[in-house]
């Protein structure tokens, strides 16, 4: 079987899990509203936050 990606077959898995983290937490959430806001609304919310800092930072200069 061929190689993909140029690595090691755990190498390759640990890199697609990687990708995947943003959209499932690790954690269970037992009500379904809870899990769309912990897997959902808490990244874009980090991201949110990050934007705006990184958009003042660039204004000041």
């Amino acid at each position: 079987m061929p190689r993909r990606y140029g690595g090691r077959p755990r190498e390759v898995g640990h890199l697609r899990h990687r990708g995947h983290r943003g959209t499932d937490s690790e954690f269970t959430v037992q009500s379904d509203n809870w899990r769309i806001a912990v897997n959902y609304g808490l990244p874009a919310a980090v991201y949110l936050l990050i934007g705006h800092a990184v958009a003042g930072w660039v204004h000041r200069t």
